[in-house]
């Protein structure tokens, strides 16, 4: 191994250590660029071997092996190292043995003063040698991963000649091309003559004279058996020793990229329509609570120009929540959840308009961001106005005149026997039921603020007792808890029981358990059911079959159900009775 320095490290084995002086000081003498390192025996200069020399000169007879069997131990670990035998012994069947052991030198030690130039010439022509046989083995080496990497890499790369015909092309232009190597060699390319036809002038030809150093783009072609296809490419000249080779093309066939871009450009005009074409005004919002994009009905709603509004912050345009509210809300939005929630916007102009929110996390230009739909619910605040008037009305108003009926009507009981009586109770009574009914439908939306667990057996009987008669039968077996409001649910389930009695007639059974998935649970009954045609309007606000019935009932039941956010469908039982069943339950464990 040559020394940093560029000095050639020469490594002598010799036992006389007055002629190994001589030697060192010699040669070191006669040339200055090579440096010499002794060693007595053939054991020291196998240890000295891995300090890195460049040259082996040693002895034949030396006192632990003889220099041949050195040579052979030398090869097993250097197999290139230059070793040149300088011996007394010059015997002719040494120096047979010698060339044959795959020697690089032979000299006798004789007459020393006359062999040291052709020592120092056998040393240099030793190393220069087997430095030229190492720098074409490295550039075999790296010829064969230069091959390889060309054929290897997932892009067309090739070498054209001065007409623009393939002088040298990798395996994945050939399968590009779906053809061969050999009708694509000498082939004119037709990129290049593409290049040709479209371009000012001849470019590849001003690349091969040097005018251009580079010539890239994107090309649409005709591949037969491929059909349509669109290459990025770039060429360059190759120059070796001052003389223009050729150009060397390297290309990427990215038609599927091309289809997905339009695809995407396409998706987002279509998104950005939907967006815009929206009635609800809707915002993108970043994590950092600045608005990324707003649509034309915020635009509009507002009274705010798009820029303005992109400069601004949901803090800047809302009316009722605190800037810390608001910062909770985006920083802690679910991952896979819609987060809905009521709050008031201020236009520019100071008008306020109560809204409701529903917000879900997007991936917005490659970041997460948050998406608002705004839904003005000015009419919806103003109808519960009213139904909170109306209630006030129905429970005050009402009430007390039918409290003062229902006291006169048992005054008169104590005080005489009338036929008269009883219709003046049953109706006080259905006024009454009327009445309950009526102010749990205003109450829509006040339930299920704070689900706790319950026993739903426990509610159903519950239910049971309250309004079921002795005749009818209930058969409840759920054994689940669930996270509801208890009065609310019991409501619920009141109304489905006194639907069941007033249907089903006299001993009629009414049963409650757990659905097949178990995602929630079915009351139903053995009495005459609900007509096919007839069960998309049950849960209509006054819809009842039955004299007794208000037409409220089941509207509670599908009121009482969505404010627990469950979904609820009637079916039939097995023996053709009304069957409701309730999926989406949150149940406890």
């Amino acid at each position: 191994m040559t020394g940093p320095d560029g000095t050639i490290r020469v490594l002598h084995v010799e036992p006389n250590d007055d002629f190994a002086e001589a030697v060192r000081r010699d040669v070191e003498r006669a040339d200055e660029g090579i440096v010499v390192e002794t060693a007595p025996t053939a054991g020291d200069g196998l240890d000295a071997l891995s300090g890195g020399v460049d040259c082996v000169v040693a002895e034949y007879d030396l006192p632990d092996e003889d220099g041949l069997e050195l040579l052979a131990r030398v090869r097993e670990s250097h197999p290139d190292l230059p070793f040149v035998l300088l011996t007394g012994h010059g015997s002719e069947a040494v120096a047979s043995r010698a060339i044959s052991s795959g020697v690089t030198d032979y000299l006798r030690k004789r007459e020393w003063a006359d062999r040291r130039a052709a020592l120092l010439d056998r040393i240099r022509e030793a190393v220069e040698g087997a430095r030229t046989r190492e720098a074409l083995r490295e550039t075999a080496r790296e010829a064969t991963l230069y091959e390889r990497i060309f054929h290897t890499i997932q892009e067309g790369a090739c070498l054209y000649d001065e007409a623009g015909r393939f002088e040298k092309v990798n395996d994945y232009l050939v399968d590009f091309y779906g053809t061969t190597r050999e009708s694509l060699l000498g082939s004119r390319s037709r990129l290049v003559t593409r290049l040709r036809e479209d371009g000012d002038g001849d470019p590849y030809r001003e690349l091969l004279d040097g005018e251009r150093d580079l010539i890239q783009g994107e090309y649409e072609l005709d591949v037969p058996g491929r059909g349509r296809a669109v290459v990025d490419f770039r060429l360059t000249r190759v120059v070796l020793d001052d003389e223009v080779r050729g150009v060397v093309g390297v290309a990427r066939d990215i038609t599927e990229q091309k289809a997905h871009e339009r695809e995407l450009r396409q998706s987002r005009a279509e998104y950005q329509e939907l967006f815009n074409g929206m009635n609800d005004t809707a915002w993108v919002i970043g994590l950092d609570q600045r608005f990324l994009a707003v649509n034309d009905a915020a635009v509009d709603a507002l009274g705010y120009s798009r820029e303005e509004l992109l400069a601004m912050r949901p803090q800047d345009i809302d009316a009722d929540l605190t800037d810390d509210e608001i910062e909770d809300l985006v920083t802690s939005m679910p991952e896979d959840e819609f987060q809905v929630f009521e709050t008031v916007h201020r236009t520019k102009d100071g008008d306020e308009i109560p809204i409701e929110i529903s917000s879900s996390l997007i991936t917005y230009r490659d970041e997460t961001a948050v998406l608002s739909v705004a839904r003005d619910i000015t009419l919806r605040k103003e109808r519960e106005a009213r139904l909170e008037q109306f209630a006030s009305i129905v429970s005050h108003d009402l009430r007390n005149p039918l409290n003062v009926a229902q006291g006169r009507v048992k005054l008169a009981r104590e005080e005489c026997d009338s036929d008269h009586l009883d219709p003046a109770v049953r109706a006080h009574e259905r006024m009454e039921l009327l009445i309950s009914d009526l102010l749990t439908l205003a109450r829509k939306g006040e339930g299920s603020t704070d689900p706790r667990p319950a026993s739903l057996d426990d509610l159903v009987r519950r239910a049971w007792e309250t309004v079921a008669p002795d005749d009818a039968t209930l058969d409840v077996d759920v054994g689940r808890t669930i996270l509801a409001d208890e009065s609310r649910v019991q409501q619920l389930l009141e109304n489905l029981v006194r639907n069941a009695v007033e249907h089903g007639g006299r001993g009629v059974t009414v049963r409650v358990g757990p659905l097949d998935d178990g995602d929630g649970f079915y009351v139903e009954d053995d009495g005459v059911g609900i007509p096919e045609a007839d069960r998309e309007a049950v849960f209509d606000v006054g819809y009842s079959t039955s004299e007794r019935g208000t037409g409220f009932g089941l509207s509670i039941v599908e009121q009482v159900a969505g404010e627990h956010g469950w979904t609820v469908e009637v079916t039939e039982e097995a023996s053709g009775g009304a069957r409701f069943e309730f999926t989406d339950v949150a149940f406890d464990g």
